[in-house]
């Protein structure tokens, strides 16, 4: 049976269920973005004056300025590092929707999946490092704000099982045209 004679895939609520998730939290990404940039432009139209006259009790000094300028950067990176990871799991959805779960594109996106979450990792070290130096500052100021990266060794474990399973998928792909042209 070749794959344009394979049965149209029944409805499975697993997978709508997926593609909502998925394009709820592409949304969220999306405003949560949009939102840093805003404040990006803020802190840059507003200057460091002004943004250091809000931490200015805890005698934060003119670093803390480029520091929280830095920080909105790296966010906004990790955001559209997020989006790009979701929309390669969107594509993989689509693809077992259509009942193809083992077509080499799924290889190649689970692989894209392994690098994206890796930048993400790496991204989250200068967050945390930059938030543990501005905590001292925001804690002074009596700021309701806690910075911290997230770079905890079960973030590296989900990376590996991505690049595991890209293999998996490679060789299920390879072992199934195999399989065709023997048919």
């Amino acid at each position: 049976m070749s794959i344009d004679t394979l049965p149209a895939p029944a409805r499975d609520p697993l997978l709508a269920a997926a593609k909502l998730v998925i394009a709820l939290l592409i949304g969220l990404l999306t405003l949560v973005m949009a939102a840093v940039v805003i404040a990006f432009g803020a802190a840059l139209v507003l200057g460091p004056t002004q943004i250091l006259a809000e931490i200015g009790a805890a005698d934060a000094p003119l670093r803390a300025y480029w520091a929280v300028l830095a920080l909105m950067l790296l966010f906004e990176g990790a955001l559209f590092l997020s989006i790009r990871f979701l929309l390669e799991l969107r594509r993989i959805v689509l693809s077992v929707e259509q009942g193809d779960p083992f077509h080499p594109a799924n290889a190649e996106r689970l692989a894209r999946m392994g690098w994206l979450g890796l930048a993400i990792w790496l991204t989250d070290i200068p967050i945390g490092l930059i938030g543990a130096w501005l905590t001292p500052y925001l804690t002074a100021a009596e700021a309701d704000l806690e910075i911290s990266g997230d770079f905890g060794v079960e973030s590296l474990f989900l990376i590996l099982t991505l690049f595991i399973l890209a293999r998996v998928f490679r060789q299920g792909a390879a072992m199934r045209d195999d399989l065709e042209g023997t048919v």
